[in-house]
């Protein structure tokens, strides 16, 4: 096997029905088109033929498959969902955070002697003994 079919082997992906995918070479052609999709996320036409052909007059394509106009659109798509996707993400964690109390909460009068808790007894019990433990202090309230 020839060194440039290995190459060719390498850059083309087979998928079941036979079709070939053309991969970005991520030395020379990704940093031009993120750098484009930077400038203009959304370019016309005219914009994206002249982007094929830049990326067709390089070094790299004369040795490997040309780029076709929706290769380069689908890249654009791809890349503005991606953009879409990682925005949304972001903004669900900020909207997702746990609310902060504004004022701060005495909860020593949950757990004192007159509502039935005591420490040294939820050590020594079980998690049913727990419960139970629970069980009574709800029937004391409402009793």
């Amino acid at each position: 096997m020839h060194a440039l079919e290995f190459l060719k082997i390498i850059i083309y992906i087979f998928s079941p029905n036979g079709t070939t995918q053309t991969r970005f070479s991520t030395v020379t052609e990704m940093p031009k088109l993120e750098r484009w999709f930077r400038q203009d996320p959304h370019p016309p036409r005219p914009k994206l033929q002249s982007y094929m052909n830049i990326l067709n007059s390089t070094a790299y394509r004369k040795t490997n498959s040309k780029v076709t106009y929706q290769q380069i659109s689908n890249w654009f798509t791809n890349a503005r969902a991606q953009q879409r996707n990682s925005n949304s993400f972001t903004s669900q964690q900020t909207t997702s955070q746990i609310p902060v109390a504004t004022a701060p909460i005495d909860i020593r009068t949950k757990f004192n002697a007159s509502n039935g808790y005591n420490p040294l007894l939820l050590d020594r019990q079980s998690e049913t003994d727990v419960s139970c433990v629970f069980k009574k202090k709800i029937e004391l309230q409402y009793s």
